[in-house]
């Protein structure tokens, strides 16, 4: 799957392709259709790294 993600607090998101969610005990897994990750979000990800 491709997604954007966030690996701990305060980190800069990842955006690339993943292995699909496995949950394990006491996690739920949710299926999300689809969402949209516009051009805006990748280019504020790329300024805030520039930032840190």
């Amino acid at each position: 799957m491709k997604a954007a993600i966030v690996k701990e607090k305060e980190s800069i998101p990842v955006i690339g392709h993943f292995d699909s969610p496995i949950a394990t005990f006491g996690e739920v897994l949710i299926n999300v259709s689809a969402t949209a990750l516009s051009r805006v979000s990748k280019l504020l990800f790329r300024e805030y790294a520039l930032l840190i």
